[in-house]
């Protein structure tokens, strides 16, 4: 969440970007910088049990067998889960939907946040839409890695807003994403001390914490 942490800060579930170096096994490595970060922030809009499936600022967030609750619900599934709570949840962005793998509840509602693909943008309006929502970006802080300075149609982002009406999110960050590949890993384990120079940067599925 863009502030300094150490590994007691992970949940399983936790999607990770891991950038460090691979050791000569070609399995195991050291990390170098850990980065957790949610894909949706926001109210419970609606819930849906016979699919398994509820939606967070108009997104659909997909809960399969493996999606970790938090023990802050009343039950870890998705029948714990009620209309207006507010949520954060770490997950994979699909096509036209969230692949949930942790569902927290955030009693704190320090604001509104979206990852997603962006379509019908209109740069004259400073607005595009993430599936169905509605982003206005017209006051939002441009993160420097896009290209021109501006969003194109297609751009993986993350809008972050403190106000959501009516459908439409007013963003006040707007950041590129880009494509990183992700894959799913059982935990972490630093004892080994042969590293190479291979530069791996990857989203990870945290599933267990080790201390060693």
């Amino acid at each position: 969440e863009g502030q300094p942490a150490t590994q007691s800060a992970l949940d399983v579930g936790d999607v990770v970007l891991v950038a460090g170096t691979v050791n000569e096994d070609g399995v195991t490595g050291v990390a170098e910088r850990v980065i957790a970060d949610d894909v949706l922030e926001g109210p419970v809009e609606s819930i849906d049990l016979s699919t398994g499936q509820f939606t967070v600022l108009a997104q659909t967030v997909v809960v399969t067998a493996d999606t970790i609750f938090d023990d802050d619900f009343p039950m870890r599934t998705l029948e714990g889960l009620a209309t207006g709570d507010i949520v954060e949840i770490a997950g994979f962005v699909g096509d036209g939907q969230i692949i949930a793998t942790r569902v927290d509840r955030d009693d704190g509602n320090d604001g509104f946040e979206v990852a997603g693909f962006i379509t019908s943008l209109d740069t004259s309006a400073r607005i595009f839409k993430i599936n169905d929502l509605v982003v206005d970006y017209s006051a939002a802080a441009i993160d420097d890695d896009f290209p021109g300075s501006t969003p194109t149609e297609g751009d993986l982002v993350e809008a972050e807003g403190v106000r959501f009406e009516n459908g439409t999110l007013f963003a006040t960050e707007l950041d590129l994403l880009g494509n990183r590949p992700r894959i799913a890993c059982n935990g972490f384990d630093d004892s080994s001390d042969d590293e190479c120079d291979i530069e791996i940067e990857v989203g990870e599925v945290v599933g267990t914490l080790d201390n060693v």
